[in-house]
């Protein structure tokens, strides 16, 4: 489970000029950053007449309005407040191209203005609700929490981990596994052959030259049994063991 974001939903009511509820309930807002948990909110009404209408502006948890603009104070919400402006015009929601649900493009839009031309910006508190001249209204109905979660489940994740267990235990395994190169010679002689057995361990092996005396013991004892011969034995005489030196393994191995 993940946790890809968190934030506030303010309950917001928007009313066109005829009286028609055109928006409704939490309204998800974006935080911006700062250390107050300012975060942006985006209402869009396209079903708002006569004209559709955006209401955008800022929620602020714990809210102020100074000569730095609306801004937030602390991250939780001692003094909920929204902070807006309202837009009407053309949304662009019936070209058919697709648009981010938590941004408007205003440039395009009219803001509402108060009778000094200015557009009319909104502060309400929880509870609160605003009218404009046009008769467009927008209230403060209460705050709720909201968190966005992603939840992934991987069934081949256990045989991972078991296979990862297994592979780990056979390298564990293996550096107590001595490694040894054996060859075998079967030499004929006059008398009968010679068995020559040696051995070759690529690091220090203690029990390397038992290993290879019981080795040659056993093969020149299977003389007693079946006959061993080689490609290159003419003979049928005693098998004779013989150590071989090699490199890297004492003189009497």
């Amino acid at each position: 489970m993940y946790l890809l974001g968190n934030g506030y939903a303010p309950e917001v009511t928007v009313t066109d000029p005829e009286g028609t509820v055109v928006a409704e309930g939490p309204i998800i807002t974006v935080p911006l950053g700062d250390m107050g948990y300012s975060s942006q909110l985006v209402i869009k009404a396209p079903d708002a007449r006569p004209e559709q209408t955006a209401v955008v502006g800022f929620f602020l948890p714990t809210g102020t309005i100074d000569e730095q603009g609306p801004r937030s104070l602390y991250p939780d919400a001692l003094d909920p407040q929204l902070a807006l402006t309202v837009h009407q015009g053309d949304l662009g929601l019936d070209d058919g191209i697709p648009q981010n649900a938590y941004e408007v493009d205003v440039s395009t839009l009219t803001p509402v203005a108060g009778e000094d031309g200015d557009p009319v910006l909104i502060r309400l508190y929880a509870g609160q609700e605003y009218s404009l001249p046009d008769g467009t209204t927008v209230s403060f109905d209460g705050l709720r929490r909201y968190a966005a979660f992603d939840i992934a489940h991987d069934p081949f994740e256990r045989w991972v981990l078991i296979s990862s267990l297994v592979a780990v235990g056979g390298l564990i395994l293996s550096l107590f596994v001595p490694r040894r190169r054996v060859w075998v010679r079967v030499r004929p002689t006059e008398g009968g052959a010679v068995l020559e057995v040696a051995g070759l361990a690529r690091s220090d092996d203690p029990m390397l030259e038992e290993d290879v005396q019981a080795l040659a013991s056993k093969l020149s004892s299977a003389q007693e049994g079946p006959r061993m011969r080689s490609p290159a034995r003419t003979g049928d005489g005693p098998l004779r063991p013989r150590m071989t030196p090699l490199k890297e393994v004492h003189s009497d191995q």
